[in-house]
């Protein structure tokens, strides 16, 4: 509803609005303890005290993640370059990975037995299965595309959370 407001407001004014869809964005600084920052700082606390992982339907429900650097890039180039009024661009990794294999990857990050997981089989109504952004628009009109792969910022999100966790910040 947000994106249709700004359309017909801006429509032969003055401004124009780019509309910058995130996809499941993470990074050192989030909220370790609010549930709705996304599964991966949930799994991180879950691991840091001793939990194990709740892994949903068998592990193959897919995410695209985008490192928090490559969003705040994908900001200051739509802020610097004029896209039509009312483009709408993904910003993601424009890659699925599967949320038993971003376990395990953050799990070997975080020191921790990549094994520390059940597949539960559970579900929540309404969830999708797989979801991946196409950023083809953001390569075109922004010149962007993701600087940070999994490995690397699930290694940069595990070293920070390890500080919070030592800190008492869980």
């Amino acid at each position: 509803m947000q994106e249709y407001v700004l359309a017909q407001a801006g429509e032969g004014a003055a401004w124009q609005a780019t509309m910058l869809r995130f996809q499941n964005v993470y990074g050192p600084g989030q909220s370790l303890r609010n549930p709705y920052t996304g599964v991966l700082s949930i799994f991180a606390r879950r691991l840091l005290t001793g939990g194990r992982l709740a892994i949903f339907e068998d592990g193959q429900i897919a995410r695209d993640f985008v490192f928090i650097d490559d969003v705040v890039d994908s900001l200051v180039r739509a802020g610097e370059h004029d896209a039509p009024h009312a483009t709408i661009i993904d910003i993601g990794s424009g890659e699925a990975a599967t949320i038993l294999d971003t376990a395990r990857i953050l799990m070997r990050a975080l020191g921790v037995s990549d094994d520390a997981y059940s597949i539960t089989g559970e579900f929540r109504v309404g969830d999708i299965r797989h979801a991946c952004a196409d950023i083809r628009a953001a390569r075109e009109l922004l010149g962007w595309f993701p600087r940070v792969s999994l490995e690397s910022g699930l290694a940069r999100l595990a070293e920070w959370a390890r500080l919070e966790y030592q800190s008492g910040n869980l």
